[in-house]
Parts: structure tokens; C-alpha cells; sequence
């Protein structure tokens, strides 16, 4: 039967790892990684769960280091768009996966007209709640219907969820207006804790996780889906870290666990070696 053919660029792949009840598979031409078979639907809505959100402060009580990260997310946005635009009172933004709707108040009282777009039932009401009804939808992005063209999309650790990332930016592409700006966040297996770890990489955690990301693929998609790059950066986790190294890392690493390994951050984040890759295009 042979292997599956890249989801990103349709080259030939090879058999990466067997991890966690998983097959793993890596692009011999692009170095996309993926699971295959994607699992069934069932499975993949069972992470999505109440206690999936519950168990995560940043969904609730957001850290005053998280809050300020969003923050600089939309500025960041905001230093792409026209001066006209940028004094639009109906400049929009739709948030996808916008889990409860924090990042969307932050939007909102910066001036955005928002939408949010949420696969979690118990997620998407906290949203609806917050927001309004008519500005929230509980469903996939693959089923989502805009009232409108948009000013911009943004996808905080969303596309490393989805089994067709192409289909996922080509859709991203239709709705935007002209010069309409795309922001997003995935994993980086080109970091310096997944090649350190490999398969105990904390990001490698299908089924939540179906693909998996490096600038060089995402550069090539980016311009095959009708995007330019504008700029990107990459953050090294202190938790990562510390789950290659431990069994029972601590879930908040202490200020002298991240006083020891802050050389370390900043050599992975000069050298795009962070975990997270944070990506600003716009629509050509």
C-alpha cells in the first residue's frame, strides 16, 4: 500500500516514528510532519472536552504575561494595515479556535469589530457570552459561513490541529478582503527542543496534534495559498524543556529554573529555534 502522500506539497513521505498509539510520517521533500490515518472524528471531538479547557488557566484567568502577549498580537496586525484601515470603525477580525473569547476582548477594545469561530460546545457559549450570540459560531472552520470580508484572521495554535492545512489557508484567502492580514501561531519542529527530544517533544501529542510545522513548509504554503510572509518570530517554551529532561517537569517553572536556561531562550529565539512559530502574511 505504501506510504501517504505529503498533505502539503503531495511528494513522497517517509515513516518517522511510532508514537503513543500513532504513525507518524515526515515529507522527504518539504519536512512536513503528519499523522496517518487521521483519527476518527469521534476521537479528535473527545479532546475538546469542558475539563480540556478547565484545566487551563489561560482560558479563564489569563496571566498578566499572556494578556500582554495578545496585546502585542494585535499591534503587531494593526502595524500592517493602512492608515485608512487602521481608523476604520469596522475594521474586522475573526478569531479561529477563539476558545472562550479572551483574545477577542482584547480585540475588541482596541476597536475591532469581532468574530470568533469555536469547536468546542462549552467553549464557544463562554464566548457567545462574552461577545454576543451573533458573533460567535460553534463549528469548524471548514463549515464556517462570514457575514462579511475581513480585515483580518488569526489562528493562535490552531493549524497544527487540522489534518488539510492547505484547504485550512486557501479558505483563510477567500474570506480576507484586499490586503487583508492572516496571523497565526503552530509548532516548530525545526526548534531546538524537538530536535533535542524528538518524539518526547511536548508538542508531539496526537491525537490533539495532527500536523506539524517548520518556517521552511510554512513558507512554501504561505505563497502557494496567496499570502506574503511579512514577518515571523519563534518563542522558546521553558516547559518543553524541562519535559524532555523530566518525567514530572513542574507545570510553572520557578525564576531560577528560568534564570539558568535563559541563554538558552535566547539563542533559540535568534536562531528561529523557539518552539512556537508566530507568522504575520498578508493577502497578495
Amino acid at each position: 500500500m505504501g506510504n501517504p502522500k505529503c498533505n502539503l506539497c503531495n511528494s513522497d513521505t517517509s515513516f518517522h516514528f511510532f508514537w503513543v498509539g500513532f504513525d507518524f510520517y515526515e515529507c522527504n521533500q518539504c519536512g512536513f510532519i503528519f499523522i496517518h490515518p487521521v483519527p476518527d472524528e469521534g476521537i479528535i471531538q473527545d479532546q475538546y472536552s469542558k475539563e480540556y479547557y478547565e484545566d487551563q488557566k489561560r482560558y479563564f484567568a489569563p496571566a498578566k504575561d499572556n494578556l500582554e502577549v495578545w496585546s502585542q498580537r494585535i499591534a503587531t496586525i494593526e502595524k500592517y494595515l493602512s492608515p485608512q484601515k487602521l481608523k476604520d470603525e469596522e475594521k474586522s477580525i475573526l478569531d479561529i479556535g477563539c476558545a472562550t473569547g479572551i483574545f477577542l476582548e482584547i480585540a475588541r477594545n482596541s476597536g475591532w469589530e469581532t468574530y470568533g469561530i469555536e469547536y468546542s460546545d462549552y467553549s464557544a457559549k463562554l464566548a457567545a457570552d462574552k461577545l454576543g450570540e451573533e458573533r460567535i459560531q460553534n463549528t469548524s472552520f471548514e463549515d464556517y459561513e462570514s457575514p462579511r470580508k475581513l480585515t483580518a484572521i488569526t489562528a493562535w495554535a490552531v493549524i497544527e490541529h487540522v489534518s488539510t492545512p492547505i484547504s485550512f489557508l486557501e479558505k483563510a484567502n477567500t474570506l480576507l478582503e484586499e490586503n487583508g492580514i492572516l496571523a497565526f501561531s503552530t509548532v516548530n519542529t525545526s526548534s531546538l527542543n524537538g530536535r533535542l527530544f524528538n518524539k518526547r517533544w511536548r508538542y508531539f501529542n496526537p491525537p490533539e496534534h495532527l500536523s506539524y510545522f517548520n518556517l521552511n513548509n510554512i513558507r512554501r504554503i504561505l505563497n502557494n495559498t496567496g499570502f506574503e510572509l511579512l514577518e515571523y518570530q519563534t518563542q522558546f517554551v521553558y516547559k518543553n524543556f524541562l519535559a524532555g529532561i523530566s518525567k514530572n517537569p513542574p507545570k510553572s517553572p520557578n525564576l531560577f529554573t528560568k534564570s539558568i536556561l535563559f541563554s538558552l531562550k535566547i539563542v533559540s529565539q535568534s536562531l528561529s529555534l523557539g518552539d512556537v512559530i508566530e507568522i504575520w502574511a498578508r493577502k497578495e
